[in-house]
């Protein structure tokens, strides 16, 4: 499995840890379950987005479960990394939790997402990494 890191991106700090002492930085492992396009905000920046369905351990009783989990990608390099992946590619993420605002339909909304800072595709077929260090 390759890994691909960002080097020149504003968006992650190089420090998961803040001068308050918090740490924010999230790792998942799982498949790709959906890949949007690359989309140009107003702001000129650019990201591309991803879900990754991770499974939940498997309770005594009832039915597996999973969770979709949105991953945005706003360095260069793992912007590239992400288009060359395909729906069922086996990845590894490592990232910051983010709270983003949005407007649709009039509506406010709110969302979680995982902002990129390492992208590894362990699929043979993929073969491509990208990373930033938190």
């Amino acid at each position: 499995m390759t890994t691909t890191t960002a080097q020149n991106s504003s968006h992650v700090t190089d420090r998961a840890t803040d001068r308050s002492g918090g740490v924010n930085r999230i790792v998942i492992q799982g498949r790709v379950s959906a890949l949007d396009d690359e989309r140009c905000l107003p702001s000129g920046d650019r990201v591309r987005s991803f879900r990754v369905a991770v499974r939940r351990p498997r309770p005594p009783e009832g039915p597996a479960r999973s969770d979709a989990i949105t991953c945005a990608c706003w360095a260069e390099e793992l912007r590239s990394v992400a288009a060359d992946l395909s729906i069922g590619d086996e990845v590894h993420v490592v990232g910051a939790l983010r709270r983003s605002f949005s407007r649709r339909g009039g509506l406010a909304q709110t969302f979680y997402e995982i902002e990129v800072a390492s992208l590894a595709c362990g699929t043979p077929s993929c073969g491509a990494e990208a990373d930033r260090s938190l």
